[in-house]
């Protein structure tokens, strides 16, 4: 997860990165590091936000997927970088899964 937010925050640096990032939303086993994959997922998808609507945009399906996470800080995590991100028109495809959102009980 640091690593992800050290990219995130390099801004156009990053974008080399951004797949590698993208493949970190489907940890769902400690890493190597002994890192939490919940917070990895977290720390990719603030990421890939950060990185803007042109890299965002692609990877938009599978930011949408994180939706679904089972665990609800990844799901608001998920729902708050389609939001900063600017990629409206890439999200606009999902609107049925933002309204999911809305129904989930820990909002």
């Amino acid at each position: 997860s640091t690593i992800c937010r050290a990219l995130g925050n390099m801004g156009e640096a990053a974008l080399p990165y951004a797949m590698d990032i993208a493949e970190k939303l489907s940890l769902e086993d400690f890493d190597d590091y002994g890192q939490d994959p919940m917070e990895v997922r977290m720390a990719a998808l603030e990421a890939l936000g950060s990185l803007g609507p042109e890299v965002a945009g692609p990877l938009a399906l599978a930011i949408v997927q994180k939706l679904k996470d089972p665990y609800y800080q990844v799901r608001q995590t998920a729902c708050e970088t389609l939001g900063q991100s600017g990629m409206a028109e890439a999200v606009r495809p999902y609107l049925d899964d933002l309204e999911v959102c809305l129904k989930d009980e820990h909002w």
